[in-house]
């Protein structure tokens, strides 16, 4: 059996997410370009996935970007061989060793001049809403939800209620989310007249990074639409230490401060010895 074919199978019988099988199927287009053709479950080798590794660092990719396709592909190895269709386990395979650096959030200067530069866009996207309405929308859902973008451009109207009570289900671990938005997201929200369409932001991803480029240069800051959610569990952290974990959603401490609190922001916990003298 191809490789190829067996994400289909393996996303199926895990019941996985659209944007999950996309994750493991671009992995698997990765290893076979480097392969130089299909590859049969059966003809993985360490060897193969070593080379693989090393040349996609070679190329210079993201250690991060390498660590989790590499993962992808384990993981399909590893189901293959639970199902008897490939003979042995991977072992040994190189390591890809990710450093993360300190999360950055958006200082509350930065955010207030995100939100002029997006009031000083002009034109509309193609669902006919103008770009500073639904820009603006969605910079506060993202920033008082603490959604994810993915998330974001999947919501409806019906997933929010006439006092703001927003109850969706999230796409990447399928866990009921509910938070309560304030009056000034409810009335950017209107602004864009959501009776209107369907989703409130139908927008793709492709079209809301490009455009989320042109706007922070304009802001003068940096960021991408994940910094909304960083820079609310930042705040939600300054305000009560312990809450950023709640307000993401997250179920397994220390991923908060791992990967969205701006630390630079908080007040340290480290002890401090006393002076010399």
């Amino acid at each position: 059996m191809l490789l190829a074919s067996f994400v289909a199978h393996y996303s199926r019988r895990r019941d996985l997410s659209p944007s999950s099988e996309t994750h493991l199927a671009f992995a698997v287009r990765s290893l076979e370009a480097h392969a130089g053709r299909p590859l049969e479950l059966s003809s993985l080798t360490c060897e193969l996935i070593d080379g693989w590794i090393a040349a996609r660092l070679s190329a210079g990719r993201s250690r991060i970007l390498v660590h989790r396709q590499r993962g992808a592909v384990l993981t399909l190895w590893r189901a293959a061989h639970a199902a008897g269709l490939a003979a042995q386990l991977p072992e040994d395979v190189r390591m890809v060793r990710v450093r993360l650096d300190p999360p950055r959030a958006w200082q509350p200067d930065e955010f207030v001049l995100l939100l002029a530069a997006i009031d000083r866009l002009h034109g509309a996207f193609a669902c006919g809403v103008p770009r500073r309405l639904f820009l603006r929308a969605l910079a506060l859902v993202g920033y008082y939800s603490g959604l994810r973008p993915s998330d974001l451009r999947r919501l409806r109207a019906a997933d929010i209620s006439t006092t703001g009570r927003l109850v969706v289900r999230v796409q990447k671990t399928g866990q009921v989310f509910d938070c309560l938005l304030p009056a000034d997201a409810l009335a950017a929200i209107a602004a864009t007249q959501p009776e209107r369409r369907e989703l409130l932001f139908p927008i793709s991803r492709k079209t809301l990074c490009a455009a989320w480029r042109s706007l922070i240069k304009a802001a003068g800051i940096a960021g991408t639409p994940k910094w909304l959610r960083r820079t609310g569990a930042t705040r939600c952290e300054q305000q009560q230490p312990g809450s950023a974990m709640a307000y993401l959603g997250h179920r397994t401490p220390g991923l908060a401060h791992r990967h969205y609190v701006d630390s630079r922001q908080i007040a340290s916990q480290r002890p401090v010895p006393p002076p010399l003298g």
